[in-house]
């Protein structure tokens, strides 16, 4: 504002009854909902912490919030608006002070660019009782900046000068009439008074009582000579007591405790060392509030510099009791204070714009500030050309205003920076107060780089950073931890979007969160110890692996990576191992599946596993057992594949089938409902196939969409892997023992053969060479049948050729034995298996049965139509049949292990007429060849 004019300040509005209410319930009663700040639950906590302290202030304040400027203020402000309180709570700055704005307006412009703008004395014509008067005022317009650091809005702390200018005007006319006698140490009088300066808001703080943490803004942290960014994490209260006067502190203390205790607004005032190593006196002002039980909860306060007011009063009443006191005190004074000072003159060019500034008087400490020993009674372009033009326009801009101002520039011919005070002394000449800036500067540009490298590091780094800090209940327990600061490879590795963890707490950006996310770096910070973790966040399903720090207080920092495949691997691998072990004791093919069916259970996160038997003939599984998560249904049953897609061409060869989603894959879309029906989106299903035939599967199933990983199919097929290896090494046990007790049976058969054969022939028989020529004849013919049954290095036979060569040894005289069906071709294992069967009933019919007298017939039928084969050997005429007691390897070989070389059934009747054997199942085709 110009205080070269004096301004009309008036509402325009008449008079009329206000209800009596404080400012907070006027407040409170606001519709806020209908201003640009919106409802008052979703006002940020920037400003909830400056309303609560100008509320609390029992200094005049003003604060315009947000683009709009909203307009607010406290009870000790409202008497400043008159009439317009209180319809100017809630509007616009400009519209509350419309004929000033033109001033104002470009000051509150800078404010909202980063600026402190303070002016004083300002003269205005207000009319606040009912006529026109003149009065002055102090005003400091200040930043306020919101969580992220940005200037939100405005803080205006007034005073009303008026007692104090007339008072001074008072005392210029008083001692008027000492000037001409006095007229140096007037002026040094005049010097010393317009040198100091008025007092100003100059920082905040708010203390959480609850949670002992104690944050100050930047203009705060600067007051006391502290780090910024220190201020802005929270700072130990001792630390900033520790830089109040000695003989300040106690007080400090006892106005502290008394204000915590009692609540309400608090008041006091300090000295406090600042970063010049000067004490400088402050007044603190807050509130405490107290919770509904009379615990304290918070303090927030501003701090105002009334360095300057108390110098201006004290210097003030001194000098005018001591007036008449040696000059030679003041210019000891003007010699030997720290500061840079110096009165010049400007010089203007016709046009009125200033163009130099040559001075007049300087001190010794301003020679030791600016490095010129000769400068008194030179202009400033002589003594160091070249200097900007900024200073003769500061110099110009106080001589023809008589407003003081203030400002950091640069020098450049002298190679420095000042914090510069310029103010009016009479006579046209202009004072100067500098102080060189240029080392804090430097040690700032210096911070600020490292400050930059470092944060360029946080930023680029791979692993997730975390600054944390926790956060107590009532009882001093770790509750939560709240998110200070993190860098962007936390949001790639968690997944959540940029911006929208800080300020937060854990628990509220995942909530449900495992309580050792809290507990675990709650340790931390209670036992000052460093912990490495490796933790899986089971909302996220995914694994981190990290160490937590304690970095002092209720803080700490984490830097950690995601493992999620590592431990999937690991534990996959742990499984196999598992698998492999259990394996080796699994002798049948149920149990097998049934391992392999719990290894995936192990090492996959689905929601169902289980296996089952296939019969191919039927395409259908049968499982027998699964495993399902909470909620999901058994599917234990027969089911037909037909009814879930036609993938089970993929599994008779052996491929695995894998579906991310049963609505897309062409080999299940249709069958929705009955995949829906088994709560089933995708699954995975493992053929275990030996020698070219499916004979179970394996199965997985998820209810929600997902995408089955090159990881996951290649533990599978580690999984089929070991299956097959456990299968071949079942089988060949298997093997193994049959053929060692077949070899065994076989051996007594083929005695008890020979025994029957030379039995019955040398019956026969009329002479001994007849007999030893008929027993020479069946033993080579039992020895041609035994080659049928052992050799391997045929490919296939007809059923006519097998049946003759196993039935040879036991043909008679006469037509007891027959043989009847079609052509029909067998492979190799089949034509054996058969030749088995027939070996092993024929032998029992000539020790037992059919053949073991003179009249027994058998019959051998057979018969194939649409691949299906039928076997039939009858008995007849031999001695009556009586069912055995219990069921030799023989049985056992004809019913069981010949049944499964053609994928069917064996069944042997004990009929009293005669020994009935009926064998059913596939054959490969039938033989184009006719029977001889």
């Amino acid at each position: 504002m110009s205080t070269d004019t004096m301004r009309r300040a008036d509402s325009g509005a008449g008079p009329g009854p206000v209800a009596v209410l404080s400012m907070a319930e006027w407040i409170r009663r606001h519709d806020w909902s209908a201003t640009p700040l919106g409802a008052r639950e979703a006002w940020p906590q920037s400003l909830r912490t400056t309303l609560d302290i100008m509320l609390g202030s029992g200094h005049a304040m003003c604060l315009a919030w947000g683009p709009d400027r909203t307009f607010l203020y406290n009870d000790a402000y409202a008497p400043f608006l008159g009439a317009r309180h209180p319809a100017a709570l809630g509007m616009g700055f400009a519209a509350v002070w419309p004929e000033i704005w033109g001033e104002i307006g470009p000051l509150v412009d800078r404010v909202y660019a980063g600026e402190t703008t303070t002016f004083h004395a300002m003269p205005l014509v207000m009319t606040r009782n009912g006529f026109a008067e003149d009065t002055w005022w102090d005003f400091s317009y200040s930043p306020v900046r919101d969580e992220g650091g940005a200037v939100a809005g405005l803080l205006n702390v007034a005073a009303d000068a008026t007692p104090r200018v007339l008072a001074e005007r008072e005392r210029d006319r008083a001692t008027e009439k000492l000037r001409v006698s006095e007229a140096v140490a007037h002026e040094n009088i005049q010097r010393v008074e317009l040198a100091l300066e008025a007092g100003a808001i100059i920082g905040t703080w708010f203390w959480d009582i609850v949670a002992d943490r104690f944050t100050i803004d930047e203009p705060f942290a600067r007051a006391f000579g502290l780090d910024p960014a220190l201020g802005r994490e929270g700072i130990p209260l001792a630390q900033i007591v520790a830089t109040v006067h000695p003989d300040d502190q106690a007080g400090l203390a006892d106005a502290i405790n008394e204000a915590v205790l009692r609540g309400g607004a608090y008041a006091h005032q300090y000295r406090v060392r600042r970063t010049d190593g000067n004490y400088y006196w402050l007044e603190a002002n807050g509130r405490v509030d107290h919770a509904p039980d009379g615990t304290p909860t918070m303090f927030p306060g501003v701090l105002i510099d009334i360095e300057g007011r108390r110098a201006v009063e004290s210097e003030r009443d001194r000098m005018v009791e001591a007036l008449a006191a040696s000059e030679a005190r003041f210019r000891a004074l003007f010699e030997n204070i720290d500061a840079g000072f110096c009165i010049s003159e400007v010089k203007f060019d016709d046009a009125g714009h200033p163009i130099d500034h040559r001075v007049i008087e300087a001190n010794p400490a301003f020679e030791r500030h600016t490095g010129l020993s000769n400068a008194v009674g030179r202009y400033a372009s002589e003594v160091a050309p070249g200097i900007e033009q900024h200073w003769h326009d500061a110099y110009g801009h106080v001589a023809k205003t008589g407003e003081a101002i203030r400002f950091e520039g640069e020098a450049k011919p002298l190679g420095r920076w000042y914090d510069a005070h310029l103010f009016p002394v009479g006579g046209g000449r202009v004072a100067m107060l500098i102080a060189d800036t240029t080392t804090r500067r430097e040690a700032e540009g210096a911070l600020a780089r490292s400050e930059a490298k470092w944060r360029t590091v946080f930023e680029t780094l791979h692993e997730g950073f975390i600054l944390g800090e926790v956060i107590r209940d009532a009882s001093g327990h770790v509750a939560d931890w709240r998110y200070e600061a993190v860098n962007d490879a936390w949001h790639d590795l968690i997944d959540v979007p940029r911006g929208t963890a800080v300020g937060r707490t854990i628990r509220e950006v995942f909530p449900g969160i495992e309580a050792a996310w809290v507990d675990e770096f709650a340790h931390v910070v209670e036992m000052g110890e460093p912990l490495r973790f490796t933790r899986r966040v089971g909302m996220l399903d995914r694994w981190y692996d990290g160490v937590a720090q304690p970095i002092g207080g209720d803080r700490f920092t984490v830097i950690f990576i995601e493992v999620t495949e590592r431990i999937r691997r690991e534990r996959r691998q742990a499984t196999l191992l598992t698998l492999a072990d259990e394996l080796r004791g699994r002798s049948d093919l149920q149990t097998i599946v049934t391992a392999a069916a719990r290894c995936l259970a192990d090492g996959l996160e689905v929601d169902r596993v289980g296996s089952g038997i296939v019969n191919l003939r039927e395409d259908t599984i049968d499982v027998r057992s699964d495993w399902c998560e909470p909620g999901v249904s058994s599917v234990v049953g027969q089911h037909a594949f037909a009814s879930y897609g036609s993938y089970i061409d993929d599994l008779r060869c052996d491929d695995i089938v894998a579906v991310d989603d049963v609505a897309a894959d062409p080999r299940t879309t249709g069958r929705q409902a009955g995949f829906d029906a088994i709560q089933t989106r995708s699954f995975l299903d493992l053929p275990i196939s030996f020698d070219g035939r499916l004979y179970a599967v394996v199965f997985a199933h998820s209810r929600t969409l997902h995408a089955w990983t090159d990881g996951e199919r290649q533990f599978v097929e580690q999984v089929g892997d070991r299956v097959r290896v456990a299968l071949a090494r079942q089988r060949m046990e298997d093997a193994q023992r049959v053929l060692t007790q077949e070899m065994a049976h076989r051996m007594k058969n083929t005695l008890a053969m020979v025994q029957a054969i030379a039995t019955q022939t040398l019956r026969q028989a009329r002479t001994m060479d007849e007999g030893r020529e008929a027993i020479t004849s069946r033993l080579a013919a039992l020895a041609r049948a035994q080659d049928i049954m052992t050799r391997t290095n045929f490919a296939e036979a007809d059923v006519r050729e097998v049946a003759d060569a196993a039935i040879a040894p036991h043909r008679l005289a006469g037509e007891r034995i027959t043989l009847a069906g079609p052509p029909v071709e067998l492979s190799a294992q089949r034509a054996l298996g058969l030749s088995l069967a027939i070996h092993e009933l024929a032998t029992n019919a000539a020790k037992y049965g059919a053949l073991s007298n003179e009249t027994g017939r058998v019959d051998m039928v057979w018969n194939a139509a649409g691949g299906a084969f039928v076997f039939r050997w009858i008995e007849s005429g031999g001695p009556a049949v009586t069912p055995p007691t219990r069921r030799g390897f023989g049985s056992k070989l004809i019913e069981r292990i010949v049944a499964s070389y053609f994928d069917g059934e064996g069944r042997i009747d004990f009929d009293p007429a005669g020994i009935r054997f009926t064998l059913t199942g596939a054959v490969d085709r039938p033989s184009t060849q006719p029977n001889p």
